[in-house]
């Protein structure tokens, strides 16, 4: 016969382990490895006379300078004659490290200089599915250089570039509502 403090462990043991395998899971990231190819804008997406480089492998880890743990971050750099472009996206275990990083490319992205980052009047987009974002623009000698950093869940996307002949404010706004309404259906996905 089991005695009651043994069979008290045993039913312990097998509540901890249903836990653990129908719980934890809802905590991991809603985009499985090497899954951000999606979210990223296509080349033909931007004015005419715009190129595409990958910005690197895709890569999981530690981000620097005290970031958080991310599953996976990739990043595209786009070229037009007197301009370049960026897109990052890192994924994330948790939506707490997600909004960690979000908090963290905010310092970095809109940390302040000689000059000062301003809402543009000229920018107009609003987000429909982005947790929590952030647009800004600074004036850069001649031009000026625009950033939205935001986040969906358990995602981080940067999106950067400067204004000029080859990329006008409503292009950027374009641009802007681009990312946010792929990231929105594409998290909202079962």
């Amino acid at each position: 016969m089991i005695k009651p403090r043994v069979l008290q462990i045993i039913v312990i043991a097998i509540v901890g382990i249903c836990l653990s395998a129908c719980i934890l899971p809802v905590s991991i990231n809603a985009l499985p490895p090497n899954d951000l190819e999606g979210l990223f804008l296509d080349v033909s997406e931007f004015p005419e006379g715009w190129s595409v480089d990958a910005g690197g492998p895709a890569s999981s880890g530690q981000a620097p300078f005290g970031g958080a743990e991310y599953l996976e971050q990739k990043s595209l750099n786009f070229y037009a004659e007197d301009n370049v472009a960026f897109q990052d996206i890192r994924s994330f275990r948790r939506i707490v490290e997600a909004g960690d990083e979000f908090e963290r490319q905010i310092r970095i992205r809109f940390r302040e200089g000689a000059e000062v980052w301003v809402v543009a009047g000229e920018i107009h987009f609003r987000s429909i599915g982005a947790d929590r974002y952030r647009v800004a623009c600074r004036k850069e000698g001649s031009s000026t250089y625009c950033v939205m950093v935001s986040q969906y869940k358990f995602a981080v996307i940067s999106f950067g570039a400067r204004i000029n002949s080859a990329l006008e404010y409503d292009e950027f706004n374009n641009l802007l509502a681009i990312i946010d309404t792929r990231a929105s259906e594409y998290l909202e996905r079962p």
